[in-house]
């Protein structure tokens, strides 16, 4: 979802995939969050590290570039979100860098 801006569009993809599933079914979602300071903030040290472990530095500033075009949200939106799609005990299962996973379940009709 990092890639839709939250204009609607983030809420419109949860619904319809919500709308595709059957009551009690689970989406697993992984995404960027902490919000767009958080990984314009993260961005020097990935590139940092990328470098450090044998990739060229040219190639991890022009991935670093490709964050411009991240619409990171914070993990309250994210919940919110869910929950305005009809998704329920939705919870964080991963946490790696700055992503998450969450998992949640249609709620019943």
């Amino acid at each position: 979802m990092h890639f839709l801006p939250d204009d609607g569009a983030k809420l419109a993809l949860l619904l319809s995939i919500a709308s595709r599933l059957k009551a009690g079914a689970s989406l697993t979602l992984v995404d960027i969050y902490g919000g767009a300071d958080f990984v314009k903030d993260f961005g020097p040290t990935w590139v940092r590290h990328g470098y450090q472990m044998g990739l060229p530095l040219e190639v991890m500033q022009k991935l670093e570039k490709g964050h411009a075009d991240f619409h990171p949200i914070s993990e309250a939106r994210t919940l919110e979100l869910f929950e305005q799609a009809g998704f329920e005990n939705v919870r964080r299962f991963y946490t790696a860098l700055v992503y998450s996973g969450w998992i949640g379940m249609v709620r019943a009709s």
